[in-house]
């Protein structure tokens, strides 16, 4: 086979792959739009009859503080998540994050309080992405702990969490 035969074959290969992936991505945002899937029932198996379900927890174009959403322009990204446990009556340290993030209430209800004195509430089952730029801290004013899964789509060497300068 000739040079330009074997580049020829490599190119249509090409062709084929950025249509498949195309046809996927296609897929995927059909998906995420909720036009195949909403609110309903999934068939696990064909023919098992057993359904697994998808219930949508949020869909936001903006931020726990109405800041439109962004992702970081990096090299090289990284998505990161922790889960964080807030006991009884504690408040955590004022913060800011650089990079997005999106937070998902395991058990009790979390109070974000924003530097301005403005406040909001989100109960067990609730998700919301976090400001980026508005300084604000968690808070559990319950009896019971506070947990949450907080995942930041972010940078390699980038941190997630800023805080004050401490003087």
């Amino acid at each position: 086979m000739t040079l330009a035969a074997e580049k020829e074959l490599q190119h249509i290969g090409d062709l084929r792959e950025a249509a498949s992936r195309r046809r996927f991505l296609g897929l995927g945002a059909a998906l995420a739009a909720g036009e195949l899937l909403s609110e309903s029932s999934l068939l696990a198996a064909e023919g098992d009859g057993i359904k697994a379900t998808m219930t949508q927890v949020s869909k936001d174009s903006v931020t726990d503080a109405g800041e439109p959403i962004l992702y970081l322009n990096t090299p090289s990204p990284e998505i990161s998540s922790a889960i964080m446990t807030i006991p009884a009556g504690t408040t955590t340290e004022w913060m800011v994050h650089p990079v997005q993030g999106y937070v998902y209430v395991l058990e009790g209800t979390l109070t974000v309080d924003f530097a301005d004195g403005s406040r909001k509430e989100f109960k067990a089952g609730q998700g919301f992405p976090q400001t980026r730029s508005r300084w604000h801290r968690g808070r559990n004013d319950g009896k019971g702990v506070v947990r949450f899964l907080a995942v930041f789509f972010g940078g390699k060497d980038v941190p997630n969490v800023l805080h004050p300068p401490k003087g």
